[in-house]
């Protein structure tokens, strides 16, 4: 009730902790480490100054995609902004037409990152914006269009913005209200979330687990099938042998002496034994892709893990009391408001 105005834009973004223990968990990428291992992923909600409004822990570690949806009507269930139309603000992870197309329908808009390819703006379009936000002096070179998604059934706004080196970053936004310069400010200070994130980590231990207690988990809950993950690793080595031999019997073509062989029956004679090895690596190339085609791209998660399916017990936490030292400023650190308390984990 207190800050409402910062509830304006909304901040979401997965933060994931990885998990050390014996279990058998679902893995997630780790972005600080550049690896995939068994950990679990936590959404924030953070309001726009950075500070937290709520976390949702996901279940196997579910994509923004398709966890966007469930934050949002969190959003409106525990009352937070009313029947006001709010901006959701999230990075290129949450990336999906179909899925701004919902949000947009079930009263929020959207800014986030462009996903995928796209054509670069001509020079000619930047222009300068300059302007005052928050006491800060903003400059920016900008390029405002509208596009189009989803064969032309969604309509939005492309901002897009020009670095020193060229380089061209674009914003995709469904609020035609706003200025270029407050789109693409918004955006960047996603930079506030991040840093909250870097505050808990030290202060805090967000990444600490505070337990390894397990529950049974849903047994029919659907995995990628790790038997096509193996099959993909052997067709990638069947397509490198066959290339392989293909590049040598190319070069023996290239290089046969017309004059001592002058017909291909004759090479084929001559080259037999790399014939017969080719002939062998394409069939073995061919009964690979039969196999993977005939197999699930999903499968049951209790067909994959050896004994029993569980996940990390979840529990209620009380709220972590804020540091004593009057709390940190916004806009120099990003963390609780003075005087607030960090929000249980659901």
């Amino acid at each position: 009730a207190a800050r409402g105005a910062a509830l304006g834009f909304l901040y979401v973004d997965g933060h994931v902790r990885a998990y050390h223990g014996k279990h058998a968990l679902p893995k997630a990428h780790l972005a600080r480490m550049r690896i995939a291992m068994p950990a679990t992923t936590d959404y924030w909600t953070n309001d726009q100054h950075g500070d937290p409004l709520f976390v949702v822990t996901a279940e196997a570690n579910a994509g923004l995609v398709t966890m966007l949806p469930r934050l949002l009507a969190e959003v409106r269930e525990c009352g937070l902004v009313g029947a006001r139309r709010i901006t959701v603000v999230f990075d290129r992870g949450g990336w999906s037409p179909a899925l701004f197309q919902r949000i947009i329908k079930d009263g929020f808009d959207v800014l986030t990152y462009r996903k995928g390819r796209w054509r670069r703006v001509p020079r000619s379009r930047f222009r300068i914006y300059k302007g005052v936000i928050e006491g800060r002096r903003i400059n920016y070179a900008l390029a405002d269009q509208g596009i189009a998604l989803l064969g032309g059934k969604l309509r939005m706004r492309q901002v897009t913005r020009l670095s020193g080196d060229g380089h061209q970053t674009p914003i995709v936004t469904s609020r035609l209200d706003l200025s270029a310069l407050q789109v693409a400010h918004r955006m960047f200070e996603r930079w506030r979330q991040e840093n909250f994130f870097k505050y808990l980590r030290e202060e805090y231990a967000l990444d600490a687990l505070a337990d390894h207690a397990v529950v049974p988990d849903n047994p029919t809950r659907d995995v990628p099938n790790p038997v096509r993950r193996r099959l993909d690793d052997k067709i990638r080595e069947a397509r490198a042998e066959n290339a392989s031999l293909e590049s040598q019997y190319g070069q023996k073509a290239l290089a046969n002496p017309e004059t001592v062989r002058k017909t291909m029956r004759g090479f084929k004679i001559a080259h037999g034994k790399l014939g017969q090895a080719l002939r062998a690596a394409a069939k073995r190339l061919l009964v690979l892709r039969r196999r993977r085609a005939a197999a699930p791209a999903r499968v049951p998660v209790a067909d994959v893990v050896a004994g029993e399916v569980v996940k990390l017990a979840p529990r209620e936490e009380a709220p972590l009391q804020h540091r004593q030292d009057g709390g940190l400023p916004s806009r120099e650190r990003s963390g609780p408001a003075a005087g607030s308390s960090l929000p249980p984990r659901r």
